[in-house]
């Protein structure tokens, strides 16, 4: 168990790293699908498919490589990454459920390119609420658990004072 959990533990700690790479994979994945579906046509680039994706995802997807920056950047503890990349999951599974049961239902026939890239966006746009959600807590904690040991000092300091209050008049 503890073995595992120091696996988990240094996966973790790479979250920052694994956020911007996601994020890289889903703009990339792009080049993919133009690759098998677009067969590497020019025009392909002009389609309402792919501005659709330019102008859809293309924010979330940055929003997650930028999220990733800041989060290596930020001074959150790397005790708090787990949460955050909890939340990230979160986000995209429930998204992305949602997304396909409406895929699901949808009355009109979609082609293939249309589907990816509305999945791409369930996937982008969940990821990228999990993580604000994840770093909004993450943050909320980090700022609770200091005032937390901030009144645990003052405490301290005013017992301390008290002690020395004492001493100084029974030394009198």
């Amino acid at each position: 168990m503890s073995k595992r959990r120091h696996v988990l533990g240094s996966r973790v700690k790479q979250l920052p790293q694994l956020t911007m790479g996601f994020g890289g994979l889903l703009l990339f994945s792009v080049v993919g699908e133009w690759v098998v579906l677009g067969e590497m046509r020019v025009d392909w680039l002009l389609s309402t498919d792919f501005l659709g994706y330019i102008v859809t995802t293309s924010p979330f997807v940055l929003g997650l490589v930028y999220g990733g920056y800041w989060l290596e950047q930020s001074a959150l503890e790397p005790d708090r990454y787990a949460r955050v990349g909890w939340w990230l999951l979160a986000g995209l599974v429930i998204y992305v459920g949602i997304n396909l049961f409406i895929i699901s239902v949808f009355p009109a026939e979609i082609d293939l390119s249309f589907f990816f890239g509305w999945v791409r966006f369930a996937i982008a746009m969940g990821a990228a609420g999990g993580l604000v959600i994840g770093i909004i807590e993450a943050r909320a904690i980090q700022r609770e658990r200091a005032a937390e040991r901030a009144i645990v000092s003052a405490e301290e300091l005013r017992y301390r004072s008290d002690q020395l209050e004492f001493l100084a008049l029974v030394n009198h």
